[in-house]
């Protein structure tokens, strides 16, 4: 999985927390500022994310934002 792919998308991931807690987050991947991260737009926090793309255990695809209007 290249999360790279899913640029521009709006996505599921599950996703181990910096606590070891897995959680499952609606995001909106934005960009990838640095090898091993990605900034997203979490829609439950209402507010930009910076994750670790190993940390991403699994990702859906919800929509592609050119879907989205």
């Amino acid at each position: 999985m290249r999360i790279e792919n899913y640029r521009g998308c709006v996505v599921d991931v599950i996703y181990l927390d910096r606590k070891g807690n897995t959680t499952k987050r609606r995001v909106s991947i934005r960009t990838v500022p640095q090898e091993g991260r990605v900034l997203v737009y979490c829609y439950a926090a209402g507010a930009p994310r910076l994750l670790i793309t190993s940390n991403i255990l699994a990702v859906q695809l919800v929509k592609r934002m050119k879907d989205i209007g």
